[in-house]
């Protein structure tokens, strides 16, 4: 019960030898002061539980035009209790900058001044109703809406409407174990139009073979999206059959059936030890990009989607891996995560695109007033405007951070950034450091 608020102020001067991130014919350096203010707070009560976080940023540049630029980042969530046990609300917000085409030179930095950002905003509302049913278990009706918008008028925006229902079996069912589910999305583009719609409708039954060894088998039917482009809601069904095993320290989840593209498969893995954390995944489904913004699995590092392509109002197949492993140490720890995701756009004349990446990261803790941190990071790109070709983007970082007060703290890091294209204009070499001076209140 209460709340808690933190602001925080950060003071920064940031150098690069290509602040445009351009070709070396057309590359210039600039520097630039950074002013980060930020506000983070929550609040807990019996019925309310809700967070926010807030970051300002103020940049001057030295010699860009124009000298002066000004960012907002938001991002806020609450969960009420609106009739105890029956009746919720959840609601969250966002507002940010992101990439526009990542077939064009690109950054998550708002101080590169590439031209290929815009200001995105998004919110999403969600009551639900949960009811007890006897032996049967417990059932969820859900609602949710949600809104996605961009500042750049020629991007479209999207609104989500889905409705979805759930039962599940009791928590003290032993052997068997069940799932019933419903779900419609409907997904409507501002700029065009254009509506998408995602039905599935299944049973997924478990049978605890072994204390730790569960089979699991799933029917149902789903929306088809076929090559030409027709869409047949409901239209073709689908199975699937596994099993999942787990321990104290390990996890293993396998299943192989059919859908309407074929046959597919997928795995989740999991391995702990106190030195060791493995995680690993793969999976093929159906979605399009705004359902995949209104979902926690936007935050998953991934391919960036090509706002301004018509592959945005799209349904695609998505193909996805992913993987991490992490070593921890007395006073450091080493990760290495990687993922690839492949995405198949209907009607396939659309083409296909496909990301591979992975991050390599070390952090070292000296004493109890400094770290040290580095990684490293390549990605290849294969976007639908360049069939058959391939970019290749690094990042190299190196960062030392050290308190000097206790709510005082240093903190400089240099990058390297480079990419390399069949298309010379997206081909640079960035080199930049960064110094920047944090205090919490």
């Amino acid at each position: 019960m209460g709340y808690y608020l933190s602001p925080a102020i950060s003071l920064g001067e940031f150098y690069s030898d290509n602040i445009n991130l351009a070709p070396d014919a057309s590359r210039r350096s600039d520097s630039a002061t950074i002013i980060t203010p930020s506000l983070q707070g929550c609040t807990v009560g019996s019925r309310l539980r809700a967070q926010f976080s807030y970051t300002g940023q103020a940049i001057h540049y030295a010699q860009g035009t124009p000298k002066d630029k000004y960012y907002n980042r938001f991002n806020g969530s609450l969960n009420s209790v609106l009739y105890a046990d029956h009746l919720f609300f959840d609601a969250s917000g966002s507002y940010g900058q992101t990439v526009i085409n990542p077939g064009q030179a690109y950054s998550g930095n708002n101080v590169f001044l590439t031209g290929n950002r815009t200001n995105v905003w998004s919110y999403q509302l969600s009551p639900y109703w949960r009811q007890g049913v006897g032996p049967l278990g417990t059932a969820i009706l859900r609602y949710d809406y949600g809104q996605t918008g961009y500042a750049d008028s020629s991007l479209s925006g999207s609104r989500t409407y889905t409705t979805t229902f759930d039962l599940t079996n009791p928590n003290d069912t032993v052997a068997w174990s069940w799932h019933l589910h419903w779900k419609t999305s409907r997904v409507k583009y501002a700029q065009n139009n254009q509506v998408q719609h995602f039905d599935d409708a299944y049973l997924s039954l478990g049978y605890l073979l072994f204390p730790n060894l569960q089979l699991i088998a799933k029917g149902g039917v789903e929306t088809e999206y076929q090559p030409d482009g027709t869409v047949n809601r409901y239209g073709s069904r689908y199975g699937s059959a596994g099993f999942k095993y787990s321990n104290g320290f390990a996890s293993l989840a396998v299943t192989y059936g059919w859908q309407y593209f074929g046959h597919v498969w997928s795995v989740d893995t999991s391995y702990r030890t106190p030195n060791l954390l493995f995680a690993a995944s793969y999976a093929e489904t159906t979605t399009d990009t705004a359902l995949v913004q209104s979902s926690q699995s936007s935050n998953q590092p991934g391919a960036i989607v090509p706002l301004n392509q018509p592959q945005i109002t799209n349904a695609y197949i998505s193909k996805r891996a992913s993987g991490s492993v992490t070593y921890l140490m007395s006073r450091s720890q080493i990760a290495l995560t990687a993922y690839d995701e492949r995405r198949y756009y209907r009607p396939s004349s659309l083409g296909h695109d496909r990301t591979t990446g992975a991050t390599l990261g070390w952090n070292w803790k000296y004493n109890a007033l400094t770290a040290v941190n580095a990684s490293f990071s390549r990605e290849r790109l294969t976007t639908v405007q360049t069939p058959g070709t391939a970019d290749f983007i690094n990042q190299t970082s190196v960062g030392i951070t050290r308190m000097l007060m206790p709510n005082l703290k240093l903190s400089f890091n240099v990058l390297r950034q480079t990419r390399s294209s069949h298309i010379e204009a997206n081909t640079y070499t960035a080199n930049s450091a960064a110094i920047q001076l944090t205090a919490q209140f």
